[in-house]
């Protein structure tokens, strides 16, 4: 008969034989919460003690060991005392163990849970796994690299090392380097289960990995995932295809594309505005050539008329001072021909803008317009009233200024048959989008406008006039002249039966703070 004591004993020490084939033990009596326990693992021994110190409740500590594991150990061994092994890992200082679980449950309501360390294990199976996977990518002859879900770094073939000259850390992710949001947004649909095809892409190497070529690339990328058994994204495979020759060719020819239309628009414009300045001078050419060739033509019968007179009176001994009217007569109409000569050479100047645009005091350029016209028309009783709110009035023009206030006075008193002639001349201010304008308003008789009239003037592009002919190069003139001014030019005519002519000439100058 065998000895109680022996049998006792040899069960006991087979057991502890048992128990040394694992690397942990933790026993559970769920009704005195009595826990007792031993790990091989020294860190992991001092977590358990520590959490179980720092915590009075068992379930707490517990919770807080399994961590994501608790909800799946509770009901598997303390709810169904379940005999199936569980797989557990833990991470302490950033280093995974990986324990297998084998649960035993005695009659005393203990459960006793047998720590089986997986770590090395694991650990030669991934090593393992990694290098026939690199064996199997590095057969691939196109550049490829693995990389998790959160962009870092995990192998790469030969290929992308030879293409990049180096490969980066697997401390560097893509979603945290300098690759473009593009770039990044593309990799995300892949860790969602997308599929990427010919994405181009522009990269250098060089900041993620130092020893890399410090090179801008262009590529062609396919990006696809990498599932797990479960079915989730595990990995990203990425395949570069380098295509920077091709691309910088593409990108050498758009641009010389781009710089050759911008050339042909240009050119095109030119070609247009000069066949539509040389059209416009051909019309006005002949347009001018007529009115030129009328007055010169009058102006020269006129003094040929009173040369011929001045010699009559002289052959009869008339007295000097019909002679001396008659050399008045005659200077009067040189001078009309100079005006005109004068006018047309302003024209030309103005057309080819060859006198800039400066900060010019009104009031003074008016004032020697007046004095002309004064001396001009002489024989007249010619009065002229100037209504100003400022002293110096400043406007954006050039030393033309005086030539366009002659040929607007001259133009006036031309139209009015009448050898006592009265002219106001009113300077205002006004605003019209958001643009301050001095506006000069001259006329044979007064009369008072308003902001909203004005306004309704300055946006009339199509100013009726019938005009004199000896006007038409005068106004000619004022028009050219207000558009090189950025200015406006509007003209009111009033031809009644039975009464004179009246004009009334409104110029819009932008101010100048003097």
């Amino acid at each position: 008969m065998l000895d109680s004591s022996n049998l006792k004993n040899q069960n006991i020490k087979s057991l502890e034989n048992f128990i040394e084939l694992f690397n942990g033990i933790l026993t559970i009596n769920n009704e005195s919460e009595e826990v007792h326990f031993n790990f091989e693992n020294e860190i992991l021994n001092n977590l358990f003690r520590d959490l179980k110190d720092t915590n009075n409740d068992l379930e707490e500590t517990l919770k807080i060991f399994f961590n994501d594991h608790y909800s799946k150990i509770k009901q598997e061994i303390f709810q169904k005392r379940n005999k199936e092994v569980i797989e557990f890992d833990i991470v302490i200082e950033k280093l995974k163990y990986l324990f297998n679980i084998y649960p035993c449950y005695q009659s005393n309501n203990t459960i006793i849970l047998l720590f089986q360390d997986n770590t090395k294990k694991e650990n030669y199976r991934i090593s393992k796994e990694q290098r026939d996977i690199q064996n199997f990518i590095d057969m691939i002859p196109y550049s490829m690299e693995l990389r998790d879900s959160e962009g870092y770094f995990i192998m790469a073939n030969k290929v992308f090392k030879e293409m990049w000259k180096g490969h980066p850390k697997q401390s560097h992710s893509v979603l945290k380097d300098h690759h473009t949001e593009e770039d990044k947004k593309a990799y995300r649909t892949v860790v969602k289960g997308g599929l990427i095809r010919n994405f181009e892409s522009l990269y250098n190497p060089h900041p993620a990995d130092p020893d890399a070529i410090n090179k801008d690339y262009w590529v062609n990328a396919d990006m696809f995932p990498l599932f797990d058994k479960n079915g989730k994204v595990e990995s990203v495979a990425l395949m570069y295809q380098d295509i920077t020759e091709r691309k910088e060719a593409e990108l050498e020819i758009e641009y010389l594309k781009r710089k050759l239309e911008k050339r042909i628009r240009e050119r095109t414009i030119k070609l247009e505005n000069s066949e539509r300045k040389y059209r416009i001078a051909f019309k006005r050419a002949n347009c001018f050539k007529g009115i030129f060739d009328h007055e010169i033509s009058n102006i020269i019968n006129q003094i040929d008329l009173s040369m011929k007179q001045v010699k009559s009176l002289l052959v009869n001994k008339q007295n000097n001072h019909q002679i001396l009217q008659k050399f008045v007569y005659i200077e009067e109409h040189l001078n009309r021909g100079k005006k005109i000569i004068n006018n047309i050479r302003n024209l030309s100047e103005i057309e080819k803008a060859e006198i800039p645009l400066i900060s010019i005091n009104l009031q003074n350029h008016l004032k020697k317009a007046i004095e002309f016209v004064k001396i001009y028309y002489r024989e007249k009783y010619l009065t002229i009233n100037v209504n100003t709110p400022e002293k110096d009035v400043h406007i954006l023009a050039n030393e033309l200024l005086m030539e366009v206030f002659e040929n607007i006075l001259i133009g006036i008193i031309d139209s009015i048959f009448q050898d006592v002639i009265s002219i106001n001349i009113i300077l205002s201010n006004n605003i019209i989008d958001e643009i301050e304008y001095v506006n000069i308003m001259i006329s044979e008789k007064f009369r008072d406008y308003s902001e909203e009239n004005l306004e309704i003037l300055y946006n009339n592009e199509n100013v009726s006039v019938d005009l004199n002919q000896p006007l038409e190069l005068g106004l000619s003139l004022v028009a050219k002249y207000m558009d090189l001014c950025e200015g406006k030019f509007a003209i009111e005519c009033d031809g009644k039966k039975n009464s004179p002519k009246c004009l009334r000439f409104i110029l819009f100058f932008k101010k100048i703070e003097s």
